[in-house]
């Protein structure tokens, strides 16, 4: 190889070796943080708020009735919440099971505007005219904690004005993709979201168990539309001055598909969208962090670039397979070490979701699950139907 070349490849693998250590060093940092549990809130003694549960549906009557049922048994008058159930286009009866189950319905049908964006955009459009004080984002296929609204309820009146509450999996012990979906949550709310909210760091919204106070949806009314709403109109509120506030101690749990065949079309939809709002906002924000002395946007901008841990996996065996080609052995070392680093960061999350003979009968079976949610990134990344909004298979 040529002097300049083999100068030229071994700039652009170090800096590679650079980057994926900070990212890799940043995950570690938050997750011995991560040690420190948040300080509880205290609940409030006497409900203050009238909350509207929202939740957007495209054809999910099999479903919505025990996701309705979760919501009307919160631990909370009565009189002061309400279930609203928005569905979004649908061809089954979704409607009617909601309504069956309790829930007022709003029905919405413009086959040019689909989406859960445009589903929320029409139910707060509505419901914005009406005396709820917060509105909360549940998706269909979910349960809550019973105490969600009384905690949620003590933090508005605490000074929060958006909450994202834990975000977890409600069948983990379904299939070796379920527990591997299971430690990668537990990873994403122990280690990292509680992590950044005990630093102050900004937090992402996740779409699911997100709360909002009126005056929130009223100044900065919802216009999100891609597959990665929520995490878009999050930096938007963010960029304003709002901060969002990780509520550990209550939860939503989504049902997780069980096979790679339900799952495909739900992961490599979430890549993409990933994938593309990561390519058009992580540069940019950590740029202006830098040159703003932002410490709020450049850690935004890191958190994008760290939140696809498959992608990170797969550019460190990109590295070291290079490394090994050019027959540099320090890089490889180098390469080797991170990989490790990235390795026992997973460890770590396996380990907290504990470690049954059950546990790790899947865990041993899992890497061919892993190596699938490498290749569902990569398509993601490659931006493979990154606008559809597809129901997800079901048992």
């Amino acid at each position: 190889m040529p002097a300049l070349i083999d100068v030229l490849v071994t700039f652009v693998v170090v800096t590679s070796g650079v980057i994926l250590s900070a990212l890799v060093l940043y995950q570690w940092v938050l997750a011995l943080a991560s040690l420190f549990p948040c300080k509880r809130q205290a609940v409030a003694s006497a409900p203050l708020y009238r909350f509207a549960f929202v939740v957007p549906a495209h054809n999910e009557e099999s479903g919505i009735a025990a996701t309705v049922q979760s919501l009307l048994n919160v631990d909370y008058p009565r009189s002061l919440f309400e279930v609203v159930v928005v569905a979004d286009n649908c061809s089954d009866s979704t409607a009617e099971m909601a309504r069956g189950a309790g829930a007022r319905c709003l029905e919405r049908v413009d086959v040019s505007l689909r989406g859960k964006g445009y589903a929320l955009r029409h139910a707060f459009a509505q419901l914005l005219a009406e005396e709820f004080e917060a509105f909360v984002v549940v998706d269909a296929d979910s349960v809550v904690t019973a105490n969600f609204l009384s905690v949620i309820n003590a933090r508005l009146g605490a000074g929060d004005q958006v909450i994202q509450s834990y975000y977890g999996v409600s069948n983990p012990d379904a299939s070796i993709m379920t527990y591997l979906l299971q430690v990668g949550n537990l990873i994403e709310n122990r280690l990292y979201w509680e992590a950044k909210q005990l630093l102050g760091l900004p937090i992402f919204l996740r779409g699911n168990g997100m709360c909002f106070r009126k005056d929130v949806l009223q100044r900065y009314p919802w216009g999100a539309f891609t597959i990665t709403e929520d995490t878009e109109y999050g930096l938007m509120l963010v960029a304003n001055g709002i901060p969002v506030q990780f509520a550990p101690e209550i939860g939503v749990y989504a049902y997780q598909p069980e096979t790679l065949e339900q799952a495909f079309a739900q992961r490599v939809r979430w890549a993409a969208g990933n994938a593309s709002l990561t390519k058009g906002k992580a540069a940019e924000l950590i740029w202006s962090g830098l040159v703003g002395k932002d410490l709020s946007s450049f850690d935004l901008g890191i958190s994008l670039v760290a939140g696809s841990r498959p992608l990170m996996l797969i550019s460190n065996v990109a590295l070291a397979g290079i490394c090994g080609i050019l027959k540099k052995p320090g890089l490889l070392t180098w390469a080797g070490i991170i990989f490790i680093g990235q390795l026992s960061y997973i460890g770590l999350g396996v380990a907290l979701n504990g470690l049954s003979v059950q546990k790790m009968y899947r865990l041993f079976l899992s890497p061919i699950y892993l190596l699938w949610l490498c290749f569902i990134s990569i398509l993601g990344a490659a931006g493979f139907r990154k606008n559809q909004w597809v129901r997800t298979k079901r048992t």
